[in-house]
């Protein structure tokens, strides 16, 4: 039986497709390493282009119908604040198979219980503004701040823009701030993520660390030295920013688009500007952690995965922030898996210079029987990847 690999999953919050491999001005070079010595899913989409249930999502390898999380989980308006209480997190399937087990940075999926819940045996940098006070208290929680940084570290806001967020009041979109990367919240979650994998890659045990990074989401927050690396005249508009008519398509669309209309052409130029200067700062965060992968020694045995909950519009389809191809649609990509070559995979050619790969098996775990169901574009239809020596999938939600 091959060598179970280790498992090292890295996350942003509103990281758009085309932001890595070459796809726009946007510059991340972390994220192309991984890229280029693995597989990119080239058409992948989020289940969900809202936070909660994406993450809720990827956490349990199942759609929100089968975990219970349909909406934000802390806003009133919320379905259910928690997953329901029958289904298990691949960490606890891992875990159950002899694997250890950490989490570091953002927890969005639930509102009554965390990663130490579910599965996860340390939970560190923890961003966690959603959870009741009961769940805090539960685990030492009460007093950790929203955002997390050094605060030793100047770090200081240079110039901000505020906007109207359909149908509520202003707020900041981005800002320009000054200071240094170490004073940054990215680079707060990178840290203790370079120390779990020292940790982990010390010990015989395989293991399995997800780094869940909140940016680049909104209000985007660049320091200059990145900001000023994009200048707005080589900043190109989106093509359907001016293309779009939203003929044959759902209404609220047009309607949500209208609500972006206070926003210049020279400002959503300035919105990509930030947006992508803020990807890349995240991206020289993540170059911590698969540095601190690579002095380990334990590159050569650990899967690496990066992937984003959802992307976000930044002025594509003449909107801020909706339900459009570019917060759907996500790229997700990855080393090439432990004991198993990449070239044993069958690629077809799509006609769009995209390729659909096929012939490698499932993790235990995804639920495949619910995303062939449902007919989802999601990336199991694509590639279904398996650990070495793995049998069949198994459902992440409890069966009768």
């Amino acid at each position: 039986m091959a060598e179970k690999p280790n498992i090292l999953l890295i996350t942003g919050d509103y990281i758009r497709w085309d932001t890595i491999a070459g796809r726009s001005v946007c510059r991340t070079p972390s994220l192309n390493r991984v890229a280029d010595e693995g597989v990119v899913f080239d058409r992948s989409y989020t289940p969900i282009s809202l936070c909660c249930p994406a993450r809720a999502a990827l956490l349990t390898g199942s759609f929100p119908w089968h975990n219970g999380v349909y909406h934000q989980v802390h806003v009133p308006m919320s379905l259910n604040p928690d997953l329901a209480p029958d289904v298990r997190s691949y960490a606890q399937h891992l875990h159950g198979a002899g694997y250890r087990t950490g989490y570091v940075g953002k927890w969005h999926a639930s509102r009554e219980r965390c990663a130490l819940d579910l599965g996860y045996e340390f939970w560190r940098a923890p961003v966690q503004a959603c959870l009741t006070a009961e769940a805090k208290k539960r685990h030492r929680l009460e007093g950790v701040p929203p955002t997390l940084r050094n605060k030793e570290l100047p770090y200081e806001v240079a110039e901000r823009t505020e906007v109207t967020w359909p149908g509520g009041d202003r707020f900041p979109m981005w800002m320009s701030m000054r200071g240094s990367l170490e004073a940054t919240q990215e680079y707060y979650i990178a840290k203790p993520g370079e120390e779990s994998i020292r940790e982990l890659a010390s010990q015989k045990d395989p293991w399995l660390l997800e780094i869940h990074f909140p940016e680049p989401h909104d209000p985007y927050k660049p320091l200059l030295q990145y900001l000023e690396s994009y200048p707005a005249e080589e900043i190109e508009l989106p093509d359907n920013y001016t293309s779009e008519t939203f003929s044959s398509k759902p209404a609220f669309l047009a309607r949500e688009a209208s609500l972006w209309e206070e926003l210049s052409d020279e400002e959503v130029r300035q919105g990509l500007r930030h947006y992508y200067a803020y990807c890349e700062q995240l991206d020289s965060a993540i170059g911590v952690v698969l540095d601190a992968l690579e002095k380990s020694g334990r590159a050569p045995s650990t899967l690496v995965v990066c992937t984003a909950d959802h992307g976000d519009s930044v002025g594509s389809h003449r909107v801020g922030s909706s339900c459009t191809s570019t917060t759907t649609r996500i790229r997700r990509c990855a080393t090439e898996p432990p004991g198993i070559s990449v070239h044993r995979a069958r690629v077809f050619p799509r006609g769009n210079g995209s390729t659909s790969i096929s012939g490698i098996r499932t993790i235990p775990g995804s639920p495949r029987r619910h995303v062939r169901e449902a007919g989802a574009p999601g990336v199991v239809d694509r590639a279904e990847a398996a650990l070495p020596g793995s049998g069949a999938a198994e459902h992440s939600r409890a069966e009768p």
